[in-house]
């Protein structure tokens, strides 16, 4: 935010349904009028359609952005500067700048120029932790099948057996599912 002239920022990132929420934000939570938007899902068609195939930041004036996607209720959608986060040509997140043209010490061209950077840093950073994340599932998966063969588990075990009361419904998930 600081590099951008202390503009208020949001990233946003898909959740488990594909709606877009907003994962890190630059102090929305100590505005009354943004706030909202912290428990907002955004439909992952709409954001689509607004963001289109674009790969480099933009600007999104808030009429374009009421015509695709209907703000959410009591908020109005201002000016934005959007920069696509894309992983393999698919969209992981966006970074959404709010009010980008006015009140800086940035030339809009600059803050996109900025912005550019900052959305390239953060697909990097998306895909590493995406790493980590398929890193962690072969790890706990070959743990798993090391004690599934030392017969100290069983994959049709109840995974409430070895995770007591931290999986809902653990009594009737499998390990092997």
């Amino acid at each position: 935010a600081q590099l951008l002239g202390d503009k208020k920022c949001a990233l946003w990132l898909p959740d488990e349904r594909g709606e877009f929420r907003i994962g890190a934000h630059t102090d929305y939570d100590a505005d009354p009028a943004l706030e909202p938007l912290l428990t907002t899902s955004l439909p992952a068609e709409a954001v689509r359609r607004v963001v289109g195939r674009r790969s480099e930041p933009f600007l999104l004036t808030a009429a374009e952005a009421t015509a695709c996607l209907p703000p959410p209720p009591g908020l109005s959608w201002p000016d934005l500067a959007l920069a696509p986060l894309r992983n393999d040509g698919r969209l992981e997140g966006f970074i959404a700048v709010r009010e980008a043209t006015t009140d800086t010490e940035h030339t809009i061209e600059e803050i996109l120029r900025l912005l550019r950077g900052i959305s390239d840093q953060a697909a990097v950073a998306l895909e590493r932790a995406q790493s980590y994340e398929n890193l962690e599932e072969t790890f706990v998966s070959t743990v798993v099948l090391q004690l599934v063969a030392e017969r100290r588990l069983r994959l049709d075990d109840p995974v409430g057996r070895w995770l007591p009361g931290l999986v809902p419904n653990g009594r009737n998930i499998t390990v092997r599912q």
